[in-house]
């Protein structure tokens, strides 16, 4: 029975059976959404407590940057020149699932563009 899984806890395989059985969460499928930002992007989604939001600059100047809201909330400014990257970590107090709105906002020089990356638990499906 190794490797295998269960819904519930099976019946023990064999006369005075000294196996472990472990107790492991069901994992939700990961979700990406991937874009490319250069004024304002919104994303919303059913999600687990914990997302990973991933920034690369790729072009523009020195004062591309974007801000991060999330679900109304103003998480931070992030600096994205060409090259540049960030990996931000968000965490909700509410239990799963997670109602998520987040929004990116561009700023600085004309003509910018910033990649994205939001990486989620999908709890819709």
């Amino acid at each position: 029975m190794a490797g295998k899984e269960f819904m519930e806890e099976p019946e023990r395989p064999h006369p005075h059976c000294k196996c472990e059985i472990k107790k492991h969460p069901l994992q939700k499928p990961k979700r990406h959404i991937n874009g490319t930002l250069s004024t304002h992007e919104w994303s919303r989604f059913k999600g687990g407590k914990h997302v990973l939001v991933r920034l690369k600059g790729v072009w523009g100047g020195a004062t591309t940057g974007v801000w991060l809201e999330v679900n109304g909330e103003s998480k931070g400014n992030y600096a994205c020149p060409p090259q540049a990257s960030h990996t931000i970590n968000l965490t909700s107090d509410e239990d799963a699932p997670v109602i998520w709105k987040i929004r990116l906002v561009g700023h600085g020089s004309d003509n910018i563009q910033v990649n994205y990356t939001i990486i989620y638990e999908d709890w819709d499906g």
